[in-house]
């Protein structure tokens, strides 16, 4: 039986709808993109204005600064983002270390491809050197967890203290 070019064109078009749909379904879903950035470095001047230094304890302060953006997950049912509260890692006891703080979310699920969170904390660093804050984070994780449309839950968590990257003045 011998098939015209029309017919094999049709064909063609059914095949391929065909393998598109099947990996629609059958989970041809992207792992999700996860970007990580933990900074430390020195908070502007307005931060320090806004925390009252006074001038002679203006150099032990801090910035800690946590950003996590999620990309390629607007297929995904479900999707979170979990940085730990920055003030109970930093303060000590009965020593109030951090004296400001912010926090940030975007997570439209179902309108956009990503999530993003941050947080982030002015702290007095007061007989702290890098290594000692780099060892206080190393155990506190970030978590991305995301559920796709086929129901599977995932998840991955990464060390805040290994990510740590230390902003040197210019």
């Amino acid at each position: 039986m011998k098939v015209s070019p029309i017919g094999q064109k049709w064909m063609m078009l059914l095949g391929a709808a065909v393998i598109a749909m099947l990996f629609y379904w059958a989970g041809g879903e992207e792992k999700p993109a996860v970007t990580i950035q933990v900074t430390l470095g020195k908070p502007s001047s307005a931060e320090l204005a806004q925390v009252k230094a006074m001038d002679e304890k203006r150099d032990a302060y801090k910035k800690l600064e946590v950003k996590v953006r999620l990309d390629h997950v607007k297929k995904a049912v479900d999707r979170k983002i979990h940085i730990p509260e920055l003030t109970l890692l930093l303060n000590e006891g009965d020593r109030i270390r951090v004296m400001s703080g912010r926090a940030f979310e975007q997570n439209n699920i179902g309108t956009e491809s990503f999530a993003i969170s941050e947080k982030s904390v002015v702290f007095d660093a007061t007989d702290w050197e890098e290594e000692a804050i780099r060892r206080k984070l190393q155990a506190s994780y970030v978590t991305v967890s995301w559920t796709g449309r086929d129901g599977a839950a995932r998840s991955d968590r990464f060390s805040i203290g290994n990510l740590l990257t230390v902003k040197r003045e210019e």
